[in-house]
Order: structure tokens, then C-alpha cells, then sequence
């Protein structure tokens, strides 16, 4: 109906006064009920919408026509359903004197019927009696104080009666209860608070006892009077509808906002509510403690008792509790209890979010978060509560309570996130409006977020040692908030953030701990920890890269138990997160306690899954009897021989603990016994017994080395002089002596405890640096364990090149070959002398080792040859090691040659120089090792020939046109990548050597001539091309070679270096011919047109050696003739003719065997008749290079020109070309020319 027109409100009026005409003249029961009710469904929202009393005639007409027929018919049983609220309607839209004047009797029938029997009846009467009510409140403002209170006292002792326990009618909505108070508040507010509320609060009263209908709606009442009047509310509306309403029916509900902001006492006294709100926070406070102990506790997930359902623990007395708790929770933070401390109200709230009733869970947290956002100095502990419960109460056992209060906490960290982003932004922004900008203090609260955020992380690590998929994600939300609320409060007395930690550790996991797949395969993955940690829990271990075989079975079972290995490092979790870890540390050790309870080491049950997951994480562990058992039953379970994942699950745990743990737990071990069995040198007769003991051995071996790989060497095993302790020398002593003999023994296990032996003096040498490594194992020790594993490994290190990887031996033989090498670069070697001295019993082992075709062991020669040779200074070792660039293939070659560019690039290095000069500059011929060579011979010019620091111009192809950057000197690492900065040419490198240091000239040849005899092809070939620039810088000397030898440009010469030239050269054409006749070929040529004076020398040393050896040499003669004739054809002929036009040439000089270098003499016959000296061209041991008594005919031309050749030191290497000439007994066969 329209109210707000007169003419439209009277046109309405008459349409309701022809229903009530047509209401009063029908019979029929059910129209009748039917037409009341249409007339309620209408006259409802007009009564609502008259604020005042109406003087419109109709209405009162209408009014007075109906009231006292339905008045009568409210008297019969049949009719009061219908009638009671028709009634009620009329008086709500009557005028006040009316009301007035008749409500009282309707009222008192209203009370009455509050008790009937019917339910539906005493329904109607209460909906009318808070319609009404809220008409003589509200619309009507009472009728006088005395009459009023009457009327209220009347109708609150009925509805609440004094002395029960609970509210009438019993099962009406409480609701109506609240508005009945709220309407009474409107004008009687102390009579709401003195006579209602307080006696439903019972804050009068001292007894423990719960009313908890009355309760309810006690503090509903409170919370409703309080918001109406902070927020200066009208009036409460009249109550609308009295029942369902029909279908299609649209209603227009104001929605009402609640305060969630506490009500402080000077909000209560500025509203006026002061002195009644202490007594109701006090009664507030009895309530709260009562249902916590009544259906708090009792009723947590983790407390209820299985087999019971949740609607039969939920149902009869405990449901209006259970109402009451809800309110009771719905009300904070906003009604606070009085005197309840805080951290009381805190706990009783955490511990009702693992409640069994899942509304009243959702309301705790809720509450929870509201208090984090209101109640800064709150925040620290609202989550150490938290995580207190997490801890204490919700075990594995209770998996989904345990994930559900994971996501609880998330959700709390996030709303702090939120509420700290918000305050920042606000204190900024008043930084910005204050005129001094001083920036403010932070308050004392945000001192202690430092540790509440630690403890969140430490609760994080615990769920990363789950192995379910959801606390891990959860886990890894929760530190990726921490770190950024520690951004936003900038922090600076915090740890560094887990994530950060892990996020930056994971590569070095993924690449240490990770064998399962394939290193390529890991290398794709992103090396973040969250990215790492999904694929790691999806990964299907390659059984072909984990196994017993590899010797790392005890990472097969669990991949993400082996990352966390990693991730708890020293250096990473425990060094860099002390905080998390500490706090993270109870935890785990209450779980790992819980889950000892379950184990029974006699029985191999399969329950122990993750102990490794939780022995792994410790910073600490403390000394109590619980922990006495638990190393009884790991010690137990180190001997199982069927359960081997579990077993293997605790070596891994074990030889993850921490340095104080691990020591403790050896400790234990040692105190039980078990260490002295397992290292007794006795051999057991018992077969049984053996392989138990031997089993026993196999697993310490396999802790102490999975506690070494993880870097615990340094912290409890070596001392500060860099000697491994006592214990861990006499364990390895006794396992060493123990495996001398597997003679009767499980051959399994043996070889198991081979391997792991292997592996485990291997990983302990590794993990030290070698310039350390000198005082680490005695020599003895070291000689022992060396005899021992190369009795082990001969196959692998066998010498056949036709081997297979696959054919040279089990991995046992490979670890034990690479503990070999390891002992070899474990400081000075043993019985140097005897070992690597001349002659040296390792060479034969060590040249097997370099050339084996085995992939791993070509792997570790080059380090371990570098680390020999650095450790040792031994000048034999370095000969060895330039003798096998020689005479090895070439990849074998190159590492050698790279290991020795090792040592030279660290420091400077007692060596040969020219030797390793001449290695360089043939090594520069192979491309996978020229930029080595180049940067060696860098090392060797700095030291021996000059100061240069950088790559010289000179020594680059191209001369002074290089634009590439210099090459560093003393670079740690030599790569031997094959690509390199510009093309390194032997022969343009070569040339420039030459031609800088020409005085080298005939030492370097002398040393080629030497290296070339025992020298691979591939090697000679680089040998032969590095002499080719050299060779040009000679000027050949000989005084029996004619006159033509003085003219033109002169070079470098002498006598002697004539003479060693030719003969090696020579004797080279002999023997390569074959294989290098080109290269041979070059050189010959080169000589012959370097310089003018060299071809007669040439030809007349070809003359010397046919005349020595024609049967012989005269072919090879033949053929260095046909070589220079290609290119210096005619000058030949012109000096062949010369020489068939002069006289005889024999008149002075003839020719002689000679057993020294070089194999012949000239003999002057006329000064021997003369009885003078023999002139002998043939002294490479004078002490002057060209000598005092020369006489010939070249004397003036050395004095012309040619600068004179230094000589090597003993006179050069001369080639054995006597092999190839007839004995000095027999007399030489003269030929003219």
C-alpha cells in the first residue's frame, strides 16, 4: 500500500476494509485463515513504514471494524494461529491511545501462551509480542516509568525466567531474543543492562556454572546495543515478516556493517555504557574459561576419541555450548575478557582452530587474523601460538588437521604482510606531512619480529622434511612471505631468509646430490628452490645412475630426503639460517622421538621411513635417555640385512647429523663396544657372525663417508696441524687390513665394503685442498692403502687400448684406482727415492694409468699429474712427464702437457728450460692445446729469457698486427677448449722465436734431434716443422769446404754446430726418409738457401759420409743431392764443375774414422811432415767454439761476419750415425771428388 499520499493510502484502506468485511461474513474455516493471513502479509509493511501515529479516519474505522471480532476469535484454540498475528497487525497500525488502551490484555494473553504446549503457538505469540514491544518502545515511547517497568518486568520474566537455566519458549530463535533487549535499550537502557543482561551473563552471580541460551543472547544483546550506539544508529526497524515468505517475493534488506574494532572502556564511556561494561567483560572472561574447558579441549581433532561421529559428539548438551562458543569467538577482538590476559585469550583461540566443529574453526581463525591486524603488539604471539600448536600438538598422525593449520598460518603470515604494507604506507605518508621529517623510533614491539619470523621458517624446514607434496608447497609459501615482510619492516637484525638460502644453494644441490637423472637432464631444470623442489618430488630415479654398483644406493630411496642432505650443509642452512635452524630443531626431534616410539629394530618393520629426514636437519642433539634409545635402535638397524631401504634411509640420516651429533652418536658407539667390533683385525671363524660384522662395517664405512661428502671433514675430523684424527687413521687402518683377505666371506659384501672403502679414502683426500694435504695420512699409512687398491684395480688401468669402458673392470676397480690417484696428490709422495726417482717403480704403473682407455680415469690424469709434479719438485717426474708428450697419442699427449702448464701457471717451477721450450713449441702443433703452448711459452720467457709479461707481438702470427687481447700470465686454469682467440701457427710462432733468440739455435736443434728418436709420428711430424724457422738462422762453418763458403750475407755458426747439425740431420734422413721425407725435404732446402756459404758444406758433408759408408749412406746422398738440386740446381753444377777443373784435392788432407762425434777426422799429411800438430776439425769439447789452433781456410771469414753459435752444454746430442758407418779398424776407401 502507498502511505506517502493520503488519496492513495485511503483507496488502499478501502480494498483492506472490503477483505475485512468479506474476513468477518465467511463460514468456511480455511478461507477465513486464508484471507486473515493475506491481510497480515499487507498490513505488515504499513505498520513498519508509520513512524507516528495515523489520524486518517478509514484506518481507524478499519481498525475498530475488525479488532474486536478477531479479538474473539484469538479466544478459540481453533483460531489463534490465524487470529494472533492479524491481531497483532491491527494494534501496530492503530492510533497510541488505542494501543494503549488494548495491548495490555492481548500482552498478558501473549505471556501467557509463551509456555503452551503447541510450539507453533507459543511461536506466534512471541513474534507478537516483539512486534508489539517494538510499537510501545519504539513508536510509542512508553506510557509513564512505573507502568513501563511493570510491563518490561512482566515480559523479561517471562521470557527469561528468574532461577532457570534457560529462555521461553525453549527452541525459538535467539534473535528475537536480542531484538526484544535491543528495542527495551532503545529507551530503558539501564533496565536492559541491570535487569536483563545482567542476569543472563549471570554477572551477579560467582558460581562456575553455563546457561548458554541465556548467555548467548546476553552477549549478542551487548554487541548490538554497542554498534547501535558507536555508530549513532536510528532506531531499530519494525520486524517485517512473521514467517516464510512466498515464492517470488523480492525484500529490500538494508545490510547492517558491524564494528570489529575492540571496545575499549573509553569507547564504552563515551557511549555511555561504562559502568556496565567491566561486569559484563568479567562475565565474559568466566564464560570463555568454562567452554574452553568444557567443549574447548575436549573437543579438538586431535583430542576426540576415535570411532565417534561428529553428530554424535556435537549433539544434545553440547550444541547450545558449542552456539554460545561461537558467539563468544564471533565477538573478538571487539568484547575483550576481563581480567584474561592476553596470551590466555590467544591460546584458547589457536587451540579452537583445530576444533572439531568446522564453523567454529573458520570463526577462530578469522578472529585470530582480525586480532593480528588490530593489535600490532599482538602479532608476535598470535603466530609463536601458532606454530606452538604446529609443534606440540598436531603430530604427523593427523595429516589433514595438520594441512589445514598449515594454510591457517599462511593465511595469518599474508594478513601481517597486508597489515604491514599498509602501516608503512601510512608512516610514509606522515613522514611526508611532518614538517621536521624526523623519521619516528619504531615501537618496542617490532624488536622481537626477528625471532617470530625465524621461528615461521624453522616451523617451514620441519614441513620440508614431510613427504607429502601439500606442507612442502605450503612450507615454501610461508618463506617466501617471511622474507618479504623482513623487506618491508626492513629487518636488520635478522638471519639471512631460508628461501634465499635454498634458493641459492640449489644449484650446488642439484649438481652434488641429484644422481637420480642424468646431469643434462638437471641442467634444464631452473635452479630456483621452489621449481626444484616440485620436479625433485616427481622424479623416477635412473636405477642405472643410483645403485649398489655406483656405490651411492643409499641416495636411491628418497631424492628429496637427499636435497635436504644438501641443503642442510654447514655452509648453507645451519652457518647462514642459525635462527630457523634452532627453532626448527625441537620439532623434529619430538617427531623423530615420536616415530622411535613405532620402531622395533629386533622386528624389520616398514615404519622408519623418514628418520633420515629428521636426523638430517639437526643443529644439535641433546643428552637424554630418549636419545640413548634412539642410537640403540639405530645401531641395531645399521645391521639389518633385509630391510635395506630403511637401512639405508638411516645412513643417510646418520652421516647427515651435524658436527656435534655426529660425534656424539660415534661417542655412543665407541661406549657400546660396536666400533671395537667392527674395527677388530681378528678374523671371525663364525660365518654368521663375519658377514654381521662385516655388514656392521660396510654401513660405518658408507656413514663416515656420506658425513665427509657433506663437508664434515674440517669440523670434527682433522686437526689444526691438517692430520686426520686418530680415530678416523686407525678405522681406515683396520678396514685396510680387514680387506687384505675375503677368503670365507659373503664375496657381496666384501666387494660393497671394497667400493665404499675406496670411495671413502677418495672422498676424505678430496675434500682437503692439496696444498693441505701434507700432513694428512702418514706415508706409511699412504704406501699400505696404495698396495692395497693397486692389487684391486689392474684391469682398469690395463694398458690394452682395444679395452671398452664397459671391459675394464667394476666400478669397484675404478673407485679403487681413483684412491690411488688421490693418495699420489696427498702431499709429498712415499719412498720418493725409490717411488719417483730415476728409474722409479710407479712410471710403468703411472704410464698405464695416462694411456688407459678407461673415460673416468682419463678424467682425473691430468689433476693428478699436475698435483704429483707441483707436490714434489721432482726433476725425474718432470723428464717422465715430457718424455709421454713424446711418445703418447695425442690426447694422452695434451694432458700431460696440460698438467705441467698447471704447475708452471701457479708458480715459478725448477725446471730445463730448453727441453720444455722445445715441448711448447712442438705442442703448438696440436690445436686442442697451441693456446697452452702459447701461454707456457710466456712462463718460460718471463723466467729464462726476458721480463715480458703479456703475449709479445712478436710471438703472434702476423707480427705486430694482432688486436686480440694479451694473454694474462699465472692463470689458474688452462682451458682446453679448441677454439681460441686468433690461429695459433706453429711455423709463424716458431719464426718468431727464431728469429728473437737465434743464439738458441743449435741447443734447440740438439734437443729436437734427441726427443725425435723416441717420439710418435704425429709428434715427430711437429717436431720436424718446429726446426724449419730455427734452421734458417745457420750459417754452416767448414774449413775444408772451399773458398766460396765466405761470401755473401752472414748468419749464426761455429764449427761444432756445423757439425752436429749435419750429422743429426743426416742421420735423421736415414731413419724418418720413410715417413717424413717431406718434411726432411723442407729442412735440407731451408739449410741450403738460408745462407750462400752453407751448400758448399753441404755437398763436401755429402762427399764426407759417402766416402765413410757408400754401401751404406750413398743412396740417402743420392737423394739429399736430387732434393737441393730442385731448388738450387744450376749453383750445384757450376761448383761440381768447379771442383772436376781443379787439381787434386787430396794433397794435404785425408779422411779417418773417429769413435767420438762426429765420427770422423781430416788428417793434414803435409804437417805431419812438417812434424806439427794434427789439425783435427772434429772437437765439439773445446773450450773455445771456433779454437786457437784452427788451421783453414775460413779463418778470416769467422772474423768477417759469423757470429759464433753458442754451443749446448756438453757439446749437444749428436745422432748415433756410426751405426751406419763401417768400423775404424777397417781403413776408408778414398774417392776424389
Amino acid at each position: 500500500l502507498q502511505t506517502n499520499q493520503v488519496d492513495d493510502f485511503e483507496l488502499g484502506i478501502r480494498f483492506l476494509d472490503d477483505l475485512g468485511s468479506f474476513l468477518l461474513e465467511v463460514k468456511d474455516k480455511d478461507v477465513k485463515h486464508a484471507v486473515a493471513g493475506l491481510l497480515v502479509e499487507i498490513l505488515l509493511p504499513v505498520a513498519a513504514q508509520i513512524k507516528r501515529e495515523t489520524n486518517i479516519p478509514a484506518l481507524i474505522s478499519f481498525v475498530g471494524k475488525l479488532y474486536g471480532p478477531t479479538n474473539e476469535l484469538a479466544s478459540k484454540k481453533q483460531h489463534k494461529l490465524a487470529a494472533y498475528p492479524l491481531l497483532t497487525c491491527l494494534l501496530c497500525v492503530s492510533q497510541r491511545q488505542f494501543f494503549l488502551s488494548n495491548w495490555v490484555p492481548f500482552l498478558n494473553n501473549a505471556l501467557a501462551n509463551l509456555k503452551n504446549r503447541d510450539s507453533r503457538i507459543s511461536r506466534v505469540a512471541l513474534e507478537s509480542l516483539y512486534r508489539l514491544l517494538w510499537v510501545y518502545m519504539i513508536r510509542n515511547n512508553c506510557d509513564g516509568n512505573s507502568a513501563t517497568r511493570t510491563r518490561l518486568e512482566s515480559i523479561c520474566g517471562s521470557l527469561f525466567p528468574k532461577g532457570n537455566r534457560g529462555i521461553v519458549p525453549r527452541d525459538a530463535p535467539l534473535n528475537i531474543f536480542v531484538k526484544i533487549i535491543h528495542f527495551i535499550a532503545q529507551q530503558k537502557l539501564d533496565f536492559a543492562f541491570k535487569d536483563v543482561i545482567f542476569d543472563l551473563l549471570a554477572c551477579n552471580r560467582s558460581q562456575r556454572s553455563l546457561y548458554p541460551e541465556r548467555m548467548n543472547i546476553g552477549i549478542r544483546a551487548l554487541m548490538v546495543i554497542a554498534d547501535g550506539l558507536q555508530q549513532k544508529d536510528e532506531p531499530p526497524a519494525m520486524p517485517k515478516s512473521m514467517g516464510p515468505s512466498a515464492s517470488g517475493t523480492m525484500q529490500r534488506l538494508k545490510k547492517k556493517t558491524y564494528i570489529t574494532r575492540p571496545l575499549t572502556v573509553d569507547i564504552a564511556r563515551a557511549i555511555g555504557l561504562d559502568q556496565y561494561y567491566i561486569p559484563c567483560r568479567k562475565a565474559f572472561d568466566t564464560i570463555l574459561r568454562i567452554l574452553d574447558t568444557q567443549v574447548g579441549r575436549p573437543l579438538m581433532m586431535t583430542a576426540i576419541q576415535r570411532g565417534k561421529e561428529p553428530d554424535e559428539l556435537l549433539g544434545g548438551d553440547v550444541k547450545p555450548k558449542l552456539d554460545l562458543f561461537r558467539t563468544c569467538v564471533a565477538a573478538i577482538p571487539r568484547l575483550l575478557p576481563e581480567p584474561m590476559t592476553y596470551t590466555d585469550l590467544i591460546d584458547i583461540l589457536t587451540r579452537t582452530t583445530v576444533h572439531v566443529d568446522e564453523e567454529l574453526r573458520t570463526m577462530a581463525g578469522n578472529t585470530l587474523q582480525n586480532m593480528l591486524g588490530e593489535f600490532p603488539e599482538w602479532r608476535e604471539h598470535i603466530i609463536i601460538a601458532e606454530i606452538t600448536l604446529l609443534h606440540n600438538q598436531l603430530t604427523d598422525f593427523y595429516p589433514a588437521v595438520l594441512d589445514e593449520a598449515l594454510r591457517l598460518l599462511h593465511q595469518m603470515v599474508m594478513t601481517w604482510k597486508s597489515a604491514a604494507l599498509q602501516e608503512k604506507k601510512k608512516e610514509q605518508e606522515k613522514e611526508l606531512t611532518s614538517e621536521n621529517n624526523v623519521h619516528a623510533a619504531p615501537p618496542l614491539y617490532v624488536l622481537n619480529y626477528a625471532s617470530v619470523l625465524h621461528a615461521v621458517e624453522g616451523l617451514a624446514l620441519v614441513m620440508l622434511c614431510q613427504i607429502r607434496p601439500q606442507p612442502r608447497k605450503i612450507a615454501i609459501s610461508l618463506l617466501k612471505e617471511v622474507k618479504q615482510i623482513i623487506s618491508i619492516l626492513s629487518l636488520d637484525n635478522t638471519d639471512v631468509p631460508v628461501i634465499t638460502v635454498l634458493d641459492e644453494a640449489t644449484p650446488y644441490v642439484v649438481r652434488k646430490y641429484i644422481e637420480h637423472v642424468p646431469m643434462y637432464e638437471r641442467m634444464s631444470w631452473n635452479m630456483d628452490f621452489t621449481s626444484i623442489c616440485e620436479k625433485i618430488a616427481a622424479i623416477d630415479t635412473d636405477i642405472c645412475l643410483v645403485n649398489s654398483d655406483k656405490g651411492n644406493e643409499y641416495l636411491q630411496w628418497d631424492p628429496w630426503a637427499c636435497a635436504l642432505s644438501g641443503y642442510a650443509e654447514r655452509k648453507h642452512l645451519l652457518m647462514r639460517c642459525p635462527s630457523a635452524v634452532a627453532s626448527a630443531w625441537p620439532a623434529l626431534y619430538s617427531r623423530l622421538i615420536a616415530v622411535n616410539a613405532y620402531v622395533d629394530p629386533s622386528m624389520e618393520t616398514d615404519v622408519l621411513r623418514s628418520v633420515s629426514s629428521s636426523l638430517r636437519a639437526s643443529s644439535r642433539i641433546p643428552s637424554s635417555a630418549s636419545l640413548s634409545q634412539l642410537f640403540t635402535k639405530i645401531a641395531a638397524m645399521l645391521r639389518w640385512e633385509n630391510m635395506i631401504d630403511i637401512r639405508d634411509s638411516v645412513v643417510l640420516g646418520v652421516g647427515s647429523m651435524s658436527a656435534a651429533a655426529f660425534e656424539t652418536f660415534f661417542e655412543d658407539l665407541s661406549q657400546r663396544g660396536i666400533l671395537r667390533d667392527a674395527m677388530e683385525k681378528k678374523m671371525e671363524t663364525n660365518v654368521r657372525r663375519r658377514k654381521r660384522k662385516d655388514l656392521l662395517r660396510l654401513q660405518i664405512i658408507r656413514i663416515i663417508e656420506v658425513a665427509v661428502f657433506r663437508g664434515l671433514l674440517e669440523s670434527t675430523m682433522i686437526d689444526s696441524l691438517g692430520n686426520l684424527s686418530p680415530f678416523i687413521l686407525d678405522f681406515i687402518d683396520s678396514m685396510r687390513a680387514n680387506l687384505e683377505s675375503d677368503l670365507d666371506r659373503d664375496i657381496a659384501v666384501v666387494t660393497m665394503m671394497r667400493l665404499h672403502f675406496s670411495k671413502l679414502v677418495a672422498v676424505i683426500i678430496d675434500n682437503v685442498s692439496p696444498e693441505n694435504r701434507a700432513n694428512l695420512i702418514p706415508d706409511e699409512k699412504k704406501q699400505s692403502l696404495f698396495y692395497l687398491f693397486i692389487g684391486w684395480c689392474s684391469r682398469t688401468i690395463a694398458s690394452d687400448k682395444k679395452n671398452r669402458e664397459n671391459e675394464v673392470g667394476s666400478y669397484v676397480e675404478q673407485k679403487a684406482a681413483l684412491a690411488m690417484t688421490r693418495l699420489l696428490s696427498c702431499g709429498r709422495i712415499f719412498e720418493a727415492q725409490k717411488s719417483i726417482g730415476e728409474d722409479g717403480y710407479l712410471y710403468g704403473w703411472l704410464e698405464k694409468l695416462v694411456s688407459s682407455a678407461n673415460t673416468t680415469m682419463q678424467g682425473e690424469v691430468e689433476e693428478m699429474l699436475a698435483w704429483m709434479l707441483e707436490l714434489n719438485e721432482s726433476s725425474h717426474l718432470l723428464d717422465w712427464l715430457m718424455a709421454q708428450c713424446y711418445c703418447q697419442p695425442s690426447a694422452v699427449a695434451a694432458k700431460c702437457f696440460r698438467a705441467l702448464v698447471r704447475v708452471f701457471s701457479r708458480r715459478d717451477f725448477p725446471c730445463e728450460f730448453i727441453s720444455l721450450f722445445v715441448l711448447c713449441q712442438a705442442m703448438l702443433g696440436d690445436p686442442n692445446v697451441a693456446d697452452a703452448a702459447v701461454h707456457m711459452i710466456e712462463i718460460l720467457k718471463r723466467q729464462f729469457l726476458d721480463n715480458s709479461m703479456v703475449l709479445s707481438p712478436q710471438l703472434a702470427p702476423g707480427g705486430g698486427n694482432i688486436s686480440s687481447p694479451p694473454v694474462q700470465l699465472r692463470s689458474p686454469v688452462v682451458t682446453s677448449s679448441h677454439s681460441h682467440c686468433f690461429p695459433m701457427d706453429q711455423q709463424a710462432v716458431c719464426r718468431n722465436l727464431a728469429n728473437s733468440y737465434p743464439h738458441l739455435t743449435i741447443t734447440i736443434f740438439s734437443e729436437v734431434s734427441c726427443r725425435l728418436e723416441g717420439a710418435r709420428s704425429q709428434n715427430q711430424t711437429n717436431l720436424i716443422a718446429l726446426l724449419l724457422p730455427w734452421v734458417e738462422n745457420i750459417e754452416l762453418v767448414d774449413p775444408v769446404a772451399g773458398e766460396d763458403a765466405c761470401e755473401g750475407p752472414r748468419g749464426w755458426g761455429s764449427e761444432e754446430a756445423t757439425q752436429l747439425l749435419l750429422n743429426n740431420l743426416m742421420y735423421l734422413t736415414v731413419c724418418l726418409a720413410a715417413d717424413h721425407e717431406r718434411e726432411l725435404a723442407e729442412l735440407w732446402r731451408a739449410l741450403a738457401l738460408s745462407f750462400p756459404a752453407n751448400l758448399p758444406v753441404i755437398l763436401n758433408y755429402i762427399y764426407v759420409v759417402t766416402v765413410l759408408s757408400h754401401e751404406a749412406l750413398l743412396p740417402y746422398a743420392k737423394r739429399v743431392s736430387v732434393i737441393l738440386a730442385g731448388v738450387v740446381g744450376n749453383r750445384i753444377a757450376a761448383l761440381l764443375l768447379e771442383q772436376l777443373s781443379t787439381s787434386s784435392d787430396s794433397s794435404r788432407l785425408t779422411l779417418e774414422r773417429s769413435d767420438i762425434p762426429p765420427y770422423y777426422k781430416w788428417k793434414d799429411e803435409a804437417a805431419e811432415l812438417r812434424k806439427d800438430p794434427i789439425v783435427e776439425i772434429s772437437s765439439p769439447m773445446r773450450e773455445s767454439p771456433m779454437g786457437d789452433r784452427f788451421v783453414g781456410l775460413c779463418d778470416d771469414a769467422s772474423k768477417e761476419g759469423v757470429r759464433l753459435l753458442p754451443m749446448p752444454a756438453y757439446g749437444g746430442y749428436y745422432s748415433r750415425l756410426c751405426t751406419y758407418l763401417p768400423p775404424t779398424t777397417q781403413p776408408v776407401q778414398f774417392f776424389t771428388r
